[in-house]
């Protein structure tokens, strides 16, 4: 609604006394006599003005143009006092105002209202503004919410008030113009100067700043870190109420970094959360490094160390004992090998991921040993080749024996010789098949004279297992089956236990 409060004064007198001329003065307004009436859900007040230096004066036509919470009162009614038709003191027959119309804005906030008067005939001092209060007219509202505070204040620049001798364009001075702040049923308002839903005393009296949305500065506004209703949160524990926590849960990492994103959706902000990445590693303990340089800090980092495996996966267990725990260690099982060339492939099948196993393979040599060579040069590193040496007989079988005694483990041995060609060059051994089950057939091929005794199978420890008497010819059977699977050295001996050669053989 748009409110016409241009004051005009319609002079009914064409002469006037020069003694009724008359200075200008200051003047008060208040807001008198709020009322709560209970019974209609409502709520009245009186619009009053005083002189504010005690001298006596007239007015002439005026407006007081006021606003309100229309969220805590609306759609006001107005009812005349002192000033109005009604009041006929000039002469003791006339009255000096016209009815007083009555103006108001409800669709706004804050709501808007005006009482405009105006002058009739020149206003002889009836009624006189003294230095106590005069009652212009009760103002009633509905009330909308009985928890907002009324919040009833004066626009200066619209409120006018003429001097009974100038029509046009003088006006009393504004003095004192009181607002009311309270609520609806008379209780005294809640006063929130930063708009946070935290009253300033609470602020106070809980050390928050009652002038700043986020006292802490952390970037989490005053009323998400304090639970309205009156519960104070400290979600760390440690005595400092969130709302002025600098770091609110405690995990080392401010507030101001972590902030209200939910790096993993648990509908926990990270501010909040004990573990912002949900990884099983406490943000606490992850800290703000980063371990793998890719800009990601730890606490945020589902692989912290940048191995390619999670550090929910690797945990903070510490598998080789090196005081580093395995989502920080790039060995998490200290075998040499490192954990991202690993990986979580079992090559064994013993349901023991590479990365933590200490013989990946298999084959009872450890890891650590047989580290990432490729002896044989299938392209198969040592720690994950069954047959290292590629000489057609498993690691496994062959072990870290070295049975011609030439300083190269077995398994790592293609040629175990000590044998036809070192001992005895004029001796060549030859087994079929082989690898065999039940038997196989030796034949000795000889460029010398030496008489062939007998035939000693060792097992890979060097055990003697079985000894067959050479029957003369230049070739013989050899029973296998009641050996047990594995890798055995045959060797072909002469008179007086002269070896003359000797030959590995495969049971399987």
């Amino acid at each position: 609604m748009k409110f016409v409060y241009t004051l005009m004064v319609v002079l009914g007198i064409l002469f006037l006394n020069s003694s009724l001329l008359q200075a200008q003065t200051t003047y008060d307004l208040q807001f008198g006599n709020p009322e709560y009436k209970e019974a209609v859900d409502s709520f009245c007040v009186t619009i009053q003005i005083k002189s504010n230096q005690g001298e006596e004066f007239a007015i002439g036509s005026h407006t007081f143009f006021f606003l309100y919470n229309s969220k805590s009162i609306n759609y006001p009614t107005y009812s005349s006092h002192a000033f109005n038709n009604e009041l006929k003191c000039v002469y003791d027959y006339a009255a000096a105002y016209y009815k007083p119309g009555f103006g108001a804005s409800t669709n706004t906030n804050p709501g808007e209202a005006n009482v405009t008067t105006l002058l009739q005939l020149v206003n002889l001092g009836c009624p006189k503004i003294a230095d106590e209060w005069t009652d212009v007219g009760t103002v009633c509202f509905e009330i909308q919410n009985i928890q907002e505070p009324v919040n009833l204040s004066w626009d200066r620049e619209k409120t006018l008030v003429n001097l009974v001798s100038d029509a046009f364009d003088s006006n009393h001075e504004q003095g004192d113009l009181v607002t009311l702040e309270i609520l609806p049923n008379l209780e005294e308002a809640i006063k929130d100067t930063d708009g946070d839903g935290l009253d300033d005393d609470l602020e106070v009296s809980i050390g928050s700043d009652p002038e700043s949305t986020d006292s802490d500065q952390d970037g989490i506004p005053d009323s998400s870190e304090y639970n309205l209703g009156g519960k104070e949160k400290d979600t760390d524990g440690d005595g400092i109420l969130d709302i002025i926590d600098r770091d609110d849960d405690g995990d080392g990492i401010s507030t101001a970094d972590e902030g209200k994103t939910d790096t993993d959706q648990d509908g926990i902000p990270n501010f909040l959360d004990p573990d912002d990445d949900n990884d099983g590693v406490l943000t606490e303990e992850e800290g703000d490094s980063d371990k793998d340089g890719d800009e990601i800090p730890n606490y945020l980092d589902d692989d912290d160390d940048g191995d390619g495996i999670a550090t929910a996966d690797e945990g903070t267990e510490d598998t080789d004992g090196d005081e580093i725990p395995n989502y920080l260690d790039d060995d998490d099982d200290g075998d040499g090998i490192s954990t991202a060339d690993e990986g979580t492939e079992d090559t064994d099948g013993d349901e023991i991921p590479n990365y933590l196993d200490d013989d990946d393979d298999g084959d009872t040599i450890l890891t650590a040993d047989e580290l990432q060579e490729d002896t044989d040069g299938d392209e198969i590193p040592n720690y994950l080749d069954d047959d290292d040496d590629g000489d057609g007989f498993l690691t496994a079988d062959e072990g870290t024996g070295d049975i011609d005694e030439d300083g190269i483990p077995d398994y790592l041995d293609a040629e175990i010789t000590g044998v036809e060609d070192a001992l005895n060059s004029g001796v060549v051994i030859q087994m079929l098949p082989n690898p065999a089950s039940e038997q196989v057939q030796l034949v000795v091929e000889q460029t010398n004279a030496t008489a062939i005794d007998q035939v000693q199978v060792y097992d890979m420890e060097g055990k003697l297992v079985k000894v067959v008497r050479w029957k003369g010819a230049a070739q013989q059977q050899l029973a296998v089956q009641d050996l047990a699977k594995g890798i055995y050295m045959v060797g072909i001996y002469g008179a007086e236990q002269q070896l003359l050669g000797m030959k590995k053989l495969v049971v399987y």
